[in-house]
């Protein structure tokens, strides 16, 4: 009777943990169902639109917030328009805690003229069902050698500076 029991004991346990643990089994499935707010998170850019020179590398922030209430783990990737490099300094922002926030670096260099699209995609390890795509505009420009107000200031100084020259000379002259 005892060895009986054991093994009862022994069989049905597994099921009794399994029909109490959240997973459900069915015929050749497995699903596995999580509490919808255990998984959560907010994500922001530190700019969503960048005017930058042509061949300059710049850098923006990608920030996560955890606003579940587990601890997870996020996957950072990115897709982005020809004519500009992309970078980030991790691909997984990892054991975030419910309320804390951690940025992921962006490298960005423009190669080409004309409005440029990156799109950064954050999903949950939790909850691959929990994700978010943000969009940073990249509008690279060429850098001019320099402006018209330098240009007209170096003239007038080089015209003030040549005047000045010739009346001490004068002076020098007329002595």
């Amino acid at each position: 009777m005892k060895k009986l029991m054991i093994c009862l004991i022994a069989i049905l346990a597994p099921v009794f943990l399994l029909q109490h643990s959240g997973v459900a089994l069915t015929s050749n499935s497995t699903n596995f169902s999580s509490n919808p707010t255990a998984f959560g998170f907010e994500a922001w850019l530190g700019a969503d639109r960048l005017v930058v020179p042509v061949g300059d590398l710049f850098f923006v922030n990608l920030y996560v917030k955890n606003t579940g209430e587990s601890v997870d783990y996020y996957n950072i990737s990115y897709t982005n328009d020809p004519g500009i490099k992309v970078s980030t300094e991790k691909n997984q922002i990892s054991e975030l805690y419910p309320g804390e926030i951690d940025f992921v670096l962006v490298k960005i260099l423009p190669t080409s003229l004309g409005n440029k699209t990156i799109n950064l995609t954050i999903v949950s390890l939790g909850n691959y069902t929990v994700n978010q795509t943000l969009t940073l505009v990249v509008e690279p420009k060429l850098v001019e050698s320099g402006s018209d107000i330098s240009f007209y200031t170096l003239l007038f100084a080089l015209i003030v500076s040549t005047f000045l020259v010739t009346r001490k000379l004068k002076l020098f002259t007329s002595e």
